[in-house]
């Protein structure tokens, strides 16, 4: 059942009704690529498949945005992870 515009009754959106269209103007100006900014940011990471969602992006273009951004992201974060690490190691001599 695809909930559409009644999600915007729901919790925490019928507190805040701007965002729906302030989402919408995210998706229609960003797309796919907005699927990848929104996985490296908080906030935006628990809205965008909702945003897609609600404004039917097709199953499987948003699936390929998804994953691949999720295999950017945790690319990104292990290397950081790693970078962080073998910095300490070298400032402290860990």
């Amino acid at each position: 059942m695809k909930l559409e515009y009644r999600v915007a009754h729901m919790w925490p959106l019928s507190r805040h009704p701007e965002l729906i269209p302030r989402g919408e103007a995210f998706m229609r100006k960003w797309g796919i690529p907005g699927i990848f900014i929104g996985r490296f940011f908080g906030p935006l990471r628990a809205v965008v498949p909702l945003i897609a969602g609600i404004f039917e992006m097709p199953f499987w273009r948003f699936q390929l945005a998804n994953f691949s951004s999720a295999l950017v992201w945790a690319a990104v974060l292990l290397t950081l992870g790693d970078g962080v690490s073998v910095a300490l190691q070298w400032l402290f001599g860990w």
